[in-house]
């Protein structure tokens, strides 16, 4: 039903209003009715439908977004946000289906257009994006600079990113993947930079609970931090990990070839 909702938005749109104004409808046979209250009573049947979808095609959009976390399948985001691209109302939301879109496309190790796309958002633009979108547009750009080896531009982001994760006040739970999300990326760089045991001793460090996801960067990090102090053996059975646990994400290839050189 959220998906259908999500997909045919304006269709959505007039049944939702449709049945909102069949009752009102009844009422003004029986009762005569001011023009003011036909007109507060229209302006909240618009309002009311037009939160109504924004907020389904949000939950459709963060369902999709949970596949990865939990499945480590980013193909339903991707198909969600060129779904909901292709009819969107709000400039800031467009930024946020953006960020998603260069999300899945990352997993899928389409690092060019994910680059292309992040480049491309002024993410101040809006007042209305909220400061977590933010954080998370920073958190990806970080990620995918490091892909890419810009490991100078990468720091810079880096810093920003967590600079805002420890001023702006969120719930317990975000602010703890936000946090495990920056770990990641700083044992990246750390890694970058060949600080060896400053690596380990983050990757040992960092606390439960963490996704599905992100256990899968953790493994690969601890498998090129192995392989980087020649410890082939302890660095295979991580890099199976990834393999046998990773899915549809581009880091199951990259094992796959790490796993073949230590063959």
């Amino acid at each position: 039903m959220n998906k259908w909702v999500s997909k045919h938005k304006i269709i959505a749109f007039i049944i939702y209003n449709l049945i909102c104004w069949t009752p009102f409808l009844l009422l003004a046979f029986t009762v005569k009715l001011r023009p003011m209250t036909w007109i507060v009573f229209g302006t909240a049947i618009f309002i009311i439908s037009l939160l109504f979808v924004f907020s389904t095609n949000q939950y459709v959009l963060n369902q999709a977004a949970k596949q990865i976390d939990e499945t480590c399948n980013p193909h339903p985001l991707l198909e969600v946000a060129e779904q909901q691209l292709q009819k969107v109302w709000s400039k800031s939301y467009k930024q946020l289906l953006l960020i998603n879109k260069a999300a899945a496309l990352r997993e899928l190790g389409r690092f060019d257009e994910v680059l292309s796309i992040l480049s491309g958002i002024n993410i101040d633009q809006y007042s209305t994006t909220l400061p977590i979108t933010k954080i998370v547009y920073y958190n990806n750009l970080t990620d995918i600079l490091i892909a890419k080896e810009d490991i100078f531009q990468a720091k810079i982001w880096y810093s920003k990113m967590n600079q805002m994760i420890q001023d702006i006040k969120m719930k317990a739970g975000q602010k703890h993947t936000l946090l495990v999300s920056s770990a990641l990326n700083q044992a990246e760089l750390l890694l970058a930079d060949h600080r060896l045991e400053e690596t380990e001793a983050l990757l040992t460090g960092l606390s439960e609970p963490i996704s599905n996801r992100q256990r899968i960067a953790k493994c690969m990090l601890h498998a090129k931090l192995y392989m980087q102090q020649n410890k082939f053996d302890e660095a295979r059975p991580y890099l199976q990990f990834v393999i046998d646990w990773g899915n549809q994400l581009h880091e199951v290839s990259q094992a796959q070839k790490l796993l073949e050189r230590l063959a």
